[in-house]
């Protein structure tokens, strides 16, 4: 394993902040937070795929409003046993439309004709971030070993895969519930004696919460991503701990409060409601861990010595 440390020895000549970090023994860097422009083009594609679901889900209005009963005391609507069941043809053929989704979820995952994918958005993000905090409070600059890593080191390979099978199975999910949620909506308006235009209603409705849970599988996904990936580039350079830190608002859950300020290794997570987590790993967490750097005597009287600072004083472990 690479050590933090090893590099800022390396690069202690160009560190200008030298003699003020050997005075401190633990330095807590610029948190790596969830980056809100991967978020914002993961929602954009599975809105994408919400906006056919809504054209579908009318088409479908569309074509049992030909069918629709008229009256209510139609047999077909009310309390007679031998009322038969709603068409069931559009639907089938609405839902058959999505059978490809799981190409799509691939597409997004994984990315397509030179374009990179969810997964690799997330990666880079949290190299890019990580090595900018390294950089501002050391002057050293490990983006290029970051990037130098093969996905086998720490155990990246396998956190890559998890997150790709997770993210492929969650998208490949909202068709199905939103098709579920709609044969509920048709059969209990035609059984229940509704109107065409309360079924094109509900469906309206259906729409916004696919829509919404869109916006927090985006949300959460791209935080658990980036907790995941955090924690291995972290470890994998030698920082070994990081303070918690939550969003500081009203929305933040008392579980998570009480861990703010907080110092813990990546090695050991603290139990969150019950089970062990690191930030941003429970659904909706917004917290985040903030790098804890160690300093070195070594490195950092290495460091004083390039810097022509002889005054004998002993930087910080």
């Amino acid at each position: 394993m690479v050590k933090l440390h090893l590099h800022i020895g390396h690069f202690a000549g160009a560190l200008p902040r030298a003699a003020r970090l050997r005075k401190r023994r633990d330095r807590r860097l610029r948190a790596v937070r969830p980056s809100h422009r991967n978020e914002l083009w993961y929602r954009a594609e599975l809105n994408a795929i919400v906006d056919q679901l809504r054209a579908a889900g009318r088409r479908v209005v569309g074509e049992l409003r030909q069918v629709w009963p008229k009256d209510v005391t139609d047999v077909r609507r009310v309390g007679d046993k031998r009322r038969p069941a709603p068409p069931q043809g559009p639907l089938d053929e609405a839902r058959g439309q999505f059978q490809n989704v799981g190409g799509v979820a691939a597409e997004i995952v994984f990315g397509t004709h030179g374009k990179d994918g969810l997964i690799q958005r997330n990666l880079d993000a949290v190299d890019d971030r990580l090595a900018a905090s390294v950089k501002l409070s050391t002057g050293a600059d490990v983006r290029e070993p970051l990037r130098q890593m093969t996905i086998h080191a720490a155990g990246l390979a396998e956190q890559m895969s998890d997150a790709a099978e997770a993210n492929v199975a969650l998208i490949t999910s909202i068709p199905g519930q939103y098709f579920d949620q709609l044969q509920d909506a048709v059969s209990d308006n035609w059984e229940n004696g509704g109107f065409v235009e309360d079924l094109s209603d509900a469906i309206e409705h259906i729409g916004d919460v696919t829509e919404s849970r869109a916006a927090l599988i985006a949300r959460d996904q791209t935080g658990k991503m980036n907790s995941a990936f955090n924690r291995i580039r972290q470890t994998s350079i030698g920082i070994d701990r990081y303070e918690w830190q939550t969003a500081e608002d009203e929305r933040v859950r008392d579980s998570h409060a009480a861990l703010d300020g907080r110092t813990f290794s990546w090695d050991a997570p603290p139990s969150v409601d019950g089970e062990p987590a690191q930030p941003g790993e429970p659904i909706n967490c917004r917290c985040v861990a903030s790098p804890v750097l160690d300093l070195d005597d070594e490195s950092m009287a290495d460091a004083a010595a390039l810097e022509g600072d002889d005054d004998g004083e002993q930087a910080a472990a």
